[in-house]
């Protein structure tokens, strides 16, 4: 009998860059998104890990420094 278990991940909110006040038309489709990790059993989410940050650059996902994901905490606390 094989057991399925694993850590995945899903997108909580996403913010483009107009969004956030920075202007850059090189790449229109870059996009930042807070992300939920959760362990799941059988593929039932059973407990969530943490949230972390992430860069949408072409249709790829790249996950943020610590000391990036701190800056756009910051720059999103300003904005509210």
């Amino acid at each position: 009998m094989m057991i399925v278990f694993g850590i995945k991940s899903f997108r909580i909110r996403s913010f483009s860059l107009e969004d956030l006040g920075i202007v850059y038309n090189e790449e229109p489709d870059i996009r930042i998104e807070v992300r939920q990790t959760y362990f799941h059993l059988l593929y039932i989410p059973c407990f969530g890990l943490g949230k972390t940050w992430a860069v949408r650059k072409n249709n790829k996902l790249y996950e943020m420094s610590l000391a990036l994901q701190l800056l756009w905490m910051n720059l999103l606390l300003r904005r509210q």
